[in-house]
């Protein structure tokens, strides 16, 4: 799971202790809908949305990002950062 922090401007907030309906599709298909805390819910949705838009983020040297939720304007923004080990070989017959 991911961390999750909450801020109202520049502050951390708590989050409310609220539970959530969480629907997840399993790779058949089959939806599982299930009661979670709202800060468990916005970790899967992050980690979802990780997994729908940089597939194998969590392969090789790893990634790391956040989603950012603005309330007021509804705005939702995924910052998304690869880890990896490039090699350039060449060749040349002499």
């Amino acid at each position: 799971m991911c961390d999750v922090t909450a801020f109202v401007g520049e502050e951390t907030a708590a989050l409310p202790e609220i539970l959530c309906d969480h629907h997840a599709a399993d790779y058949q298909g089959t939806i599982a809908s299930r009661a979670m805390n709202l800060e468990d819910a916005l970790s899967a949705f992050a980690e979802n949305a990780a997994c729908d838009h940089h597939a194998g983020w969590e392969n090789g040297e790893g990634a790391y990002g956040c989603v950012a939720i603005d309330v007021a304007s509804g705005a939702v923004t995924l910052t998304h950062n690869d880890r990896y080990i490039e090699y350039d070989t060449t060749e040349t017959e002499i």
